[in-house]
């Protein structure tokens, strides 16, 4: 799937494409100490903390994908509406 988003140049992407890579980078460079140590505690935390921020920056990055074509489609039908009322008017 990152292979698809980044080797698409002329697909419309709402936030930069490096963002999804830098976070599944970051998720990764999070488990890897976690497996050489033995999952100390230090390690631990810093990876639940790393995939936290990872999650809620992903679920941000919906809401807000889903709240702009939500509002397209709004404003798409209040053009096509208000363009057929007034063509029937006219």
């Amino acid at each position: 799937m990152m292979l698809l988003l980044v080797g698409s140049p002329n697909r419309f992407h709402l936030f930069p494409v490096g963002l999804s890579v830098l976070l599944m980078v970051a998720a990764l460079t999070a488990m890897v100490p976690v497996g050489i140590t033995g999952g100390q505690a230090r390690w631990l935390r810093i990876e639940r903390t790393v995939l936290w921020l990872a999650v809620v920056i992903l679920i941000l990055m919906t809401i807000v994908l889903e709240l702009l074509a939500s509002g397209v489609a709004i404003w798409f039908t209040n053009i096509v509406s208000f363009s057929l009322a007034f063509w029937h008017v006219d």
